[in-house]
């Protein structure tokens, strides 16, 4: 299920998204002693977007849940990397139910959107995020994590290209080139 009015894919500066998704998951290796069980997973986020002129902004809250103690990876969920707790490694954070929310904001330097202007912003990321990796049989890892980024961006036609740094919480520390988008 998904809804999508955000007026642009890297830098909205008005609309919502709104996306919901279930699966059940089958392991079909039975091998090693491990059994075939079915494991369901449910992710859900919202996105609203916001600005004025030359500042726009995204306010993001997603979750997800996975009964997988880490069995089959697909059912499981990984924090970390640009826009997912920006200063821990790219899905260095597995769990099997978690929760993040976001504010960014980011202001437009360039003016022009004449043919061969590239646009070019700044922007800084706040991102806050509670997870669980739950390994049945008692070993439980539960963690309350936090980041906050500033990056410099071009919009490029290939997609946007962001330099930037960020630092979380426990000490956390990243500098990131990240060329592209999600699809």
């Amino acid at each position: 299920f998904d809804i999508d009015t955000l007026d642009h894919p890297d830098f909205p500066s008005s609309g919502f998204s709104v996306s919901a998704e279930a699966f059940q998951i089958a392991n079909l290796n039975t091998q090693f002693g491990i059994e075939g069980d079915t494991y369901t997973r449910y992710h859900a986020q919202g996105r609203f977007a916001f600005g004025s002129e030359r500042w726009g902004g995204v306010a993001n809250l997603e979750g997800g849940q996975s009964d997988d103690p880490g069995v089959v990876l697909q059912s499981l969920f990984f924090l970390g990397g640009f826009r997912n707790l920006s200063a821990y490694s790219e899905r260095g954070l597995p769990n099997n139910e978690y929760w993040l929310a976001s504010v960014e904001t980011y202001r437009r330097l360039t003016s022009s959107d004449a043919v061969g202007a590239l646009p070019i912003y700044v922007g800084a990321l706040v991102e806050y995020s509670e997870f669980t990796f739950d390994l049945s049989q008692g070993n439980i890892y539960s963690q309350d994590v936090a980041s906050i980024t500033g990056y410099g961006a071009i919009n490029t036609l290939i997609g946007p290209a962001y330099l930037g740094v960020s630092f979380g919480d426990r000490g956390n520390k990243a500098i990131f080139l990240y060329i592209g988008r999600n699809f």
